[in-house]
């Protein structure tokens, strides 16, 4: 596959690869986006920053006057600001109407680059409010994209979770159709219902990839509420795609191991507790090493990042940490 081909145009090539390259190009610098974008055929691109979050809107032209755009939205990295977005469990409202309710850390990453055009209210001859803030995604998308153009969306891991959020405002605040939303690697951030409803929306299509070994998809914990809201495109911890794969495939594709991690800890704690006394009835050090046994699946995006490269390869649980954005370019290449 040519390397034009990774970003332009969309609608002649493999939308999925595409996506994902440009997913994987948000994490570059402003000027190396803009140089890649203008040579492979792009003439207008916008670029958004503030408070770690980042987010670019390219355009390329097309037939009969169109144009194709792509917003990708850059997704975690090394950040601190990154990082207090994706562990801040709190929930705020992202829909007074219908009382939606999202992970808030997701919500205020998205508000700090969307700008201030929300929902307008019906104009009238004697209206005497004007909306005013700082110019954001919402005003660039507004003044560019027109009905006729295509709007495809797009973000891993963080970047993925608002890339949904952005593909729910855009026709309901702005009106503008969408062709596609593609995300890898997303985490789960939408409530019950909300995340019910989109999966039920029939406007654009919604393509959720999640790699086997990938964690993140799995958090924040749907016990606290937080949900998905499309199909998952499932990529086995061989490269292969599936679109429904069955639970058995995925249990001993991957899910095996994390249970392994889950009892071999539970174990350790069970054993350690029941010789140490710390209590005398055996069904409470079973709910302990339990806890203790979930708290350390739960922590694991953390906890690895801080033990060394060599220790995780000795244990063989580094499969857990293949979240990076390029082993979704190798399986969509396809």
């Amino acid at each position: 596959m040519s390397e034009l081909s990774k970003y332009q145009p969309v609608e002649s090539g493999n939308p999925a690869y595409s996506m994902a390259c440009h997913s994987q190009l948000a994490y570059s610098g402003h000027r190396y986006v803009a140089d890649k974008l203008k040579v492979h055929g792009f003439d207008r691109v916008y670029l958004f920053t503030y408070q770690g979050s980042n987010t670019y809107l390219a355009g390329y032209p097309m037939n009969k006057g169109a144009h194709g755009w792509i917003l990708a939205f850059r997704g975690t990295e090394n950040d601190y600001k990154d990082i207090l977005h994706d562990i801040t469990l709190f929930k705020r409202t992202a829909d007074y109407d219908h009382s939606y309710r999202v992970h808030g850390g997701f919500l205020t990453a998205l508000q700090h680059v969307w700008g201030s055009r929300g929902r307008q209210l019906p104009a009238k001859p004697d209206d005497i409010y004007r909306r005013i803030g700082p110019e954001g995604i919402s005003e660039i998308l507004i003044r560019e994209v027109h009905p006729k153009d295509s709007l495809w969306i797009t973000g891993h891991s963080l970047g993925g979770a608002l890339a949904q959020l952005a593909a729910y405002y855009v026709p309901r605040d702005l009106n503008l159709p969408i062709t596609g939303l593609y995300t890898f690697g997303a985490p789960r951030l939408l409530d019950p219902q909300m995340a019910l409803n989109l999966k039920k929306q029939k406007f654009f299509p919604v393509y959720r990839y999640v790699h086997a070994a990938d964690i993140v998809p799995r958090v924040p914990p749907w016990f606290l509420g937080f949900r998905h809201g499309a199909q998952e495109i499932y990529i086995s911890k061989k490269g292969k795609i599936f679109q429904k794969p069955g639970i058995l495939f995925k249990f001993f594709d991957i899910w095996y191991r994390q249970f392994l991690l889950i009892f071999l800890v539970a174990a350790v704690v069970f054993i350690t507790s029941t010789y140490a006394n710390w209590f005398d009835y055996w069904v409470w050090n079973s709910m302990i090493a339990l806890t203790a046994g979930l708290l350390s699946w739960l922590m694991l995006p953390r906890l690895f990042k801080l033990i060394p490269f060599p220790i995780l390869r000795g244990l063989r649980f580094r499969a857990f940490t293949d979240h990076g954005i390029q082993k979704y370019v190798n399986a969509t290449k396809g």
